[in-house]
Order: C-alpha cells, then sequence, then structure tokens
C-alpha cells in the first residue's frame, strides 16, 4: 500500500524527486489521466483493505484471503509453507521464460528482477519478481535470463487474477525443444475480438493487473498511416506501441529489424495497455514465437 502511494505522487516528480514543471500540457493531461485511474485504485484499496483487516482483527486465527491479492497488497509476504497449505501449488510444473527485465523501483525503494513465463501444459502465463532492497542488495542474488525449460516439480501461485505472482523452491533444466515451442504458439488465441473483451473485463476490478500478458497470434504486423499495427486472421487490428510499464526498453524499433517471415503468421508475447485518453487497448511487444525459437525484443 505504500509503494502503491509512492508511485502515484511519483507521477507528478522529475528524476529528482521534487514537482515537475516543465511538462507540456498535452504531457499533463496524460498524467492526469493516469493519476486519477491511480486514485481509483487506491480508494477501492482503502475499503478493501479496511473490510479485510476488520475481518483479521475480529479473528485473529482466519487464515489470509486466497481468493483476491488483497493480502499481499496490504504487506502480506506469503511464505511457500503457506501458498502449499492453501491449495495453491502446481505439481510437475514446465515453464518457459517469454521475457525478463531488471529495473530500480524508487517507489519500493528495492530493485526488482522481472520474469513473464508461460506454463506448456496449460498456456497460462505467470511472472516472477526478485525484490532486492537497497539496503541488502549486495546480499540478494539478481536472477537473469533464462534460456531453457525450467522442471519444477511444486510450483506455488499467489493469489490474484490474470499473470499470477509465482515462486519454487527447486527446479532442473532441459533444453528448449521444438515440440515445446509447438504447445507454446498452440495456447495463443487467434480472436483479437475475444482477447479484447476478455482484457477490459479484468481491467475493470480496481486492484486487478492493470497491463496483462496475453499470447496473440497474428496473422501480420505492419504500417498503416505511420501507426505499427497487427492484425487477427479476421481482418481485426490492435495498435503496437512502446507506451506502457515505464521499467521495460521500448521494442517497436527492434520489429523494424527482425526478418520479414517472422512479421507473418507467428505469436506475438503482448503486454495490454489502456490508453485512458482514447479509451483504446493498446499493445506492447515483448517478444515473437515462432515455430524455432523465441525472439525476444525486451532486454
Amino acid at each position: 500500500a505504500q509503494s502503491a502511494l509512492r508511485s502515484y505522487t511519483s507521477l507528478f516528480a522529475d528524476r529528482t524527486g521534487g514537482f515537475d514543471n516543465e511538462l507540456s500540457s498535452t504531457a499533463k493531461e496524460g498524467i492526469y489521466s493516469e493519476a486519477l485511474d491511480r486514485l481509483a485504485s487506491l480508494n477501492a484499496l482503502v475499503k478493501q483493505g479496511r473490510a479485510y483487516l476488520e475481518k483479521r482483527l475480529a479473528d485473529p486465527e482466519l487464515n489470509p484471503e486466497t481468493e483476491t491479492s488483497i493480502a499481499a497488497w496490504l504487506g502480506h509476504a506469503w511464505q511457500l509453507t503457506e501458498l502449499r497449505a492453501a491449495g495453491l501449488m502446481i505439481a510437475k510444473a514446465q515453464l518457459v521464460q517469454l521475457a525478463f527485465n531488471t529495473h530500480d523501483d524508487v517507489a519500493r525503494s528495492e530493485y526488482v528482477d522481472t520474469g513473464i513465463w508461460v506454463d506448456i501444459e496449460t498456456g497460462k502465463i505467470y511472472t516472477t519478481r526478485n525484490y532486492r532492497p537497497y539496503k541488502a542488495a549486495k546480499f540478494i542474488k539478481s536472477e537473469d535470463s533464462f534460456f531453457q525449460v525450467a522442471q519444477i516439480p511444486e510450483l506455488m501461485v499467489y493469489p490474484g487474477d490474470m499473470n499470477q505472482r509465482i515462486r519454487w523452491d527447486g527446479m532442473t533444466s532441459r533444453p528448449l525443444e521444438t515440440k515445446d515451442l509447438a504447445a507454446i504458439r498452440k495456447a495463443a488465441q487467434a480472436d483479437f475480438a475475444a482477447v479484447v473483451k476478455t482484457v477490459k473485463g479484468n481491467l475493470k476490478g480496481p486492484l486487478s493487473e492493470k497491463q496483462p500478458v496475453c499470447l496473440l497470434k497474428f496473422q501480420r504486423i505492419g504500417v498503416i498511416d505511420s501507426v505499427m499495427v497487427m492484425e487477427d486472421k479476421s481482418g481485426n487490428r490492435l495498435t503496437l506501441t512502446d507506451r506502457g510499464i515505464a521499467e521495460e526498453p521500448p521494442s517497436l524499433q527492434m520489429l523494424r529489424l527482425v526478418p520479414s517471415q517472422i512479421l507473418r503468421d507467428q505469436v506475438l508475447v503482448a503486454r495490454f495497455r489502456h490508453d485512458l485518453d482514447s479509451r483504446r487497448l493498446e499493445v506492447k511487444p515483448l517478444g515473437i514465437v515462432t515455430a524455432d525459437e523465441i525472439v525476444r525484443l525486451t532486454f
């Protein structure tokens, strides 16, 4: 909750932490739209958090909430044993990392290593987050990109909606094979209209994942009126953008460098973003899954 509030106030700050007076009116309008959305989330956090804490006060033995992510929002540090006891465990999971980055989260005063993973068997996308507080960063090993298949005896899944956080205690690895890529491609969604409906439904939750990642089967990627778009087999289009989570590096220029065949009939690792001013969903490309490899567009 504290980091959520700090993240809100940082919208109005420059790199020194002071109020930014140099922004253009257009930039300010964009910030105000984002600020209103963040205020709605903070308001929901206060209401849901108060109700949750009152229940906990009335019954100190009550187990943490597992149907929603409210416990984590209020600072509960889930232990692997708790997740296992709550039934939030998947046995013998096989995961492939689709994207990875490390960023400095000033609001949390931590370095954060974030990985995007897909379960080969189910096609469900998960997230790993390794937090390294500034004061203890030198004592905590940072995570890195992973290019093999992670074979995990017990995968613990945090409460949440889309792209739930995961953790594990031990794993083995094996080389990524073409059959794994085929399974990932098979799990991709080919109807953009259906995906947009699902994402919009998820965004209605004020504490839900605001920029979820999905696998999208596209027919082609190209430029129309100077705007890069992707198209499905039915002709539905989504605009591609570099805007999204600030800590992820830009990726559109990378698309201009890949071979042309990679921009046709492939699967995009797509991070959705709701443009609050235009009220449209846009997509930030994180990678492309072909029959032979995963082409990462961020690093």
